[in-house]
């Protein structure tokens, strides 16, 4: 198992929903972990490591601290939900 730590500075570019008073045009920090397996294992998806220069959907949390953001819809937390 290989465990890569991600951390990722993002503009937010709109707003749809909030609890915590995000804006468009705030820079935020968002953390998480993803574990890469040799062989597949059965459960939730991992989260996807993000691409610099892409525009993602974003369904996040922010953390006990109030600074920094963390995937709150695991693997589907980039994704664009329907």
């Amino acid at each position: 198992r290989k465990r890569i730590d991600v951390s990722v500075e993002a503009k937010v570019e709109q707003v749809n929903r909030t609890k915590t008073g995000l804006r468009a045009g705030d820079v935020i920090r968002i953390n998480y972990v993803q574990s890469q397996h040799k062989v597949p294992l059965v459960g939730p998806n991992e989260v996807p490591i993000l691409k610099e220069g892409q525009v993602y959907p974003a369904y996040l949390m922010r953390d006990e601290k109030g600074k920094e953001y963390a995937p709150a819809a695991g693997g589907y937390s980039f994704t664009e939900m329907k």
